[in-house]
């Protein structure tokens, strides 16, 4: 099973870090029910929180996978799918 998370609620300008434990060897992140089109990977987690939602970032010291809920255009909601 492939874990979700979703962030509802939300407004033009919000966002939301989830940073969790990932021990997996590889990892794919996908956004809103796109899930055959994956996000790229951000080069830190500077870069992940300066962008719009569209990459994840794992910390290749910790494990720890970082990623960023946005809601886009329209919407009141984001989620994110991450796939082994």
């Amino acid at each position: 099973m492939s874990p979700r998370f979703f962030a509802t609620g939300m407004i033009a300008g919000d966002w939301l870090r989830v940073s969790v434990p990932y021990s997996g060897a590889t990892v794919k992140v996908s956004r809103d029910y796109s899930t055959s089109v994956f996000l790229p990977q951000a080069a830190s987690l500077a870069e992940l929180d300066a962008g719009s939602g569209d990459k994840y970032y794992r910390d290749p010291g910790t494990g720890v996978l970082h990623l960023k809920l946005v809601p886009q255009l329209g919407r009141d909601y984001a989620v994110l799918y991450v796939t082994p």
